[in-house]
């Protein structure tokens, strides 16, 4: 394997290990923030949501609620 070969390829592991770092971080601020303000967007809501967009349908996202008393 050539030394450009082995670079490349360190280089792409090394940016989707930071890709997903940077995803995990903001899931949890994002918890951290449901937590705090007790609002979110119901699971069931949020699926059909997506389900949509994967469809191609160009629909509102949901909105925040209240999740807990």
């Amino acid at each position: 394997i050539s030394s450009d070969l082995l670079a490349e390829h360190l280089k792409a592991v090394t940016e989707a290990l930071e890709r997903r770092q940077s995803f995990h971080e903001e899931a949890l601020q994002r918890l951290a923030e449901m937590q705090e303000t007790g609002m979110g967007i119901e699971w069931d809501d949020m699926k059909r949501y997506l389900r949509a967009r994967v469809a191609g349908e160009d629909v509102p996202m949901p909105v925040a609620k209240r999740i807990r008393d």
